[in-house]
């Protein structure tokens, strides 16, 4: 069943992990940050990879010995296709790297996240983020800005600075994004279906 204008779409949130040699933030950043992520193997990965739809919000997560914490977001910017026999990918573009990384000694000792498919599986390389960051992001509405100054402010931006926040401590933007993405979506919808009839 396909989504009807103005209908919002329900955001869906990942976690993508790579080690910082072979693909780090400063190669996703680079080419007008956008990139096919592939190369993911591990069949329940591959099926997390498969359920994004477009504008998804992922934690672009650097794993590794001396590393393990987000360093940036980035986008759905296509969904999962075939690029050879049982593999395929996604494209995501940046968003906008973290001003302060968040460890997974950070993620570990927050209240709530016991459940995490990050820690409950390290291994892992494509997790999905818990709704109930997002419900409880919406707790807490005052705290530090995360991201550089002038940086990818864009709604998308908001939402996921908040998740973030709340994820690191740190609670950032304030009420009620929930209503804020609700409208921003209705507009943009029927700025297509103008556009369209024109």
């Amino acid at each position: 069943m396909s989504m009807s204008l103005g209908q919002p779409h329900q955001i869906q949130y990942w976690l993508l992990k790579t080690e910082p040699g072979e693909w780090s933030w400063e190669d996703q950043a680079s080419n007008g940050g956008i990139s096919k992520w592939d190369g993911v193997k591990n069949k329940q990965a591959q099926n997390y990879m498969k359920s994004m739809s477009l504008s998804d919000l992922c934690f672009f997560y650097h794993s590794g010995p001396n590393e393990r914490r987000v360093v940036g977001v980035v986008q759905v910017s296509r969904q999962w296709y075939e690029t050879g026999e049982k593999e395929g990918a996604v494209d995501v573009r940046a968003v906008g790297l973290m001003r302060q990384p968040v460890s997974l000694k950070e993620m570990k000792e927050e209240e709530g996240l016991k459940g995490f498919v990050l820690f409950k599986q390290p291994r892992l390389s494509v997790v999905p983020v818990p709704q109930s960051i997002w419900e409880k992001s919406k707790e807490a509405f005052e705290g530090e800005e995360m991201f550089r100054r002038g940086r990818f402010l864009s709604l998308p931006m908001v939402i996921v600075a908040t998740v973030i926040g709340v994820v690191s401590g740190k609670a950032i933007f304030g009420p009620p994004l929930e209503e804020y993405w609700t409208k921003k979506l209705q507009e943009d919808a029927s700025k297509k279906k103008d556009e369209g009839s024109s």
